[in-house]
């Protein structure tokens, strides 16, 4: 049964419990509003996108590897491969430079891709060295590498920083 104090009691705190009732759903509700609502979002972007990248990666490695696996298995059954040129490589229709004296005479091509050495060899002086000059007798231009017409850059003793 319900005496009058506790009636009593009931009246006072009744506003204050709901209040605090109130104040708790209140705060949930900011609490979730800005907490877990931005969670949430960026839980829907972020594990989407870490997923995909993972599976771009791991796309990519087993394309890689599968990749190394073809070549490896075509070295090992075809390894005469390697000796024919491959194909993204410029056929040259004249030997190297020191096999072009003997061949010349015949006539015979040579067509093998281009290989580094030979522009080592075809280039004999550095690129700071050649020179175009117009020609008085012929009218035209012509070609001239030589030392002799840069003694600047023949006698100049190398650099040496101030101390």
């Amino acid at each position: 049964m319900m005496t009058s104090s506790n009636l009593c009691w009931a009246v006072v705190t009744w506003p204050v419990n709901t209040l605090t009732a109130s104040l708790n759903v209140v705060a949930e509700i900011l609490f979730i509003a800005c907490v877990g609502v931005p969670l949430l979002l960026l839980s829907t972007i972020t594990i989407p996108l870490a997923l995909m990248i993972s599976l771009f990666a791991g796309l990519y490695i087993l394309r890689q590897s599968v990749v190394a696996t073809i070549y490896n298995l075509y070295d090992d059954f075809w390894p005469s491969h390697k000796d024919e040129p491959a194909a993204g490589l410029r056929a040259r229709p004249y030997p190297p430079t020191e096999l072009r004296s003997e061949q010349a005479s015949s006539g015979a091509r040579l067509t093998r891709p281009l290989e580094l050495e030979d522009c080592l060899v075809e280039r004999a002086e550095p690129r700071g060295l050649r020179r175009r000059r117009r020609s008085r007798a012929s009218g035209g231009w012509s070609s001239e590498t030589s030392r002799a017409s840069f003694p600047e850059l023949v006698r100049r003793p190398p650099f040496t920083f101030p101390s």
